[in-house]
């Protein structure tokens, strides 16, 4: 007998999202059949001319698996260890991420030198920084099967300028007149990109910020925390 698995659909799935396999052999009847990716069985059954195994979504976890199917008909049985398959992280796996490449790919040219990061803040840097990381999250089911989640994230960005200049004073001579200037350009591309910034995010807002300047090692750091709420919906089997 001949068994193979000739394509994943799709390819390269996300978390979130179905796929399934499909495959062919020599013949039109076995007695039974199935698939293993990342131990995780599905039944390998007929569907129109051709023979598939369904993964519904969140059933594997991320990651990179070989694909093995094993086929009996009667006494015999056969096995194959087919291609690989990746399954990515969902598409909205992470909001940070989000809001981090919407703020660095939107900052006007006179923040150029602004260093991003979705880490922490080196004090020993003189350049303005933002940091992008996650506060609170939410994941509630919003029909009786589960089948539907809407999130609701906290997202914390942080400005920080140094009382040191480096080599970019954004054209104001004060520190207080650099900080300010960049908390209203944050303000302007999260205000500007508020509806529907991603496939499945819905809005973002800053809802508050608050000054937490610092004095360490001598040196004043002027810093801003803007809270973000970002809202986003998605469909699971």
């Amino acid at each position: 007998m001949t068994f193979n698995m000739i394509s994943r659909v799709p390819n390269s799935p996300f978390l979130n999202e179905n796929f399934y396999l499909v495959w062919s052999r020599d013949g039109a009847t076995f007695t039974g059949a199935f698939s293993s990716v990342g131990s995780v069985i599905s039944p390998i059954k007929a569907s129109g001319a051709s023979y598939i195994s369904f993964y519904p979504a969140g059933s594997v976890a991320t990651g990179v698996y070989a694909i093995y199917g094993f086929l009996v008909k009667g006494n015999t049985g056969t096995f194959t260890n087919s291609p690989s398959i990746t399954i990515r992280n969902s598409d909205i796996a992470d909001p940070v991420t989000t809001v981090y490449s919407l703020l660095k790919n939107n900052i006007g040219s006179t923040y150029s030198s602004t260093l991003f990061t979705t880490g922490w803040y080196d004090p020993t840097r003189t350049m303005p920084t933002i940091t992008v990381t996650r506060g609170r999250w939410t994941d509630d089911t919003a029909n009786l099967f589960d089948t539907y989640r809407e999130h609701e994230d906290a997202i914390y960005v942080d400005t920080w300028v140094p009382d040191k200049k480096g080599s970019s004073t954004m054209g104001f001579t004060s520190v207080k007149g650099r900080r300010n200037a960049l908390d209203n350009e944050v303000k302007r591309i999260i205000n500007a990109n508020r509806k529907a910034p991603s496939a499945k995010i819905r809005h973002l807002q800053i809802v508050n910020s608050q000054e937490l300047n610092e004095i360490t090692d001598n040196r004043k750091m002027f810093r801003t925390r803007h809270v973000l709420r970002l809202k986003w919906q998605e469909t699971v089997s």
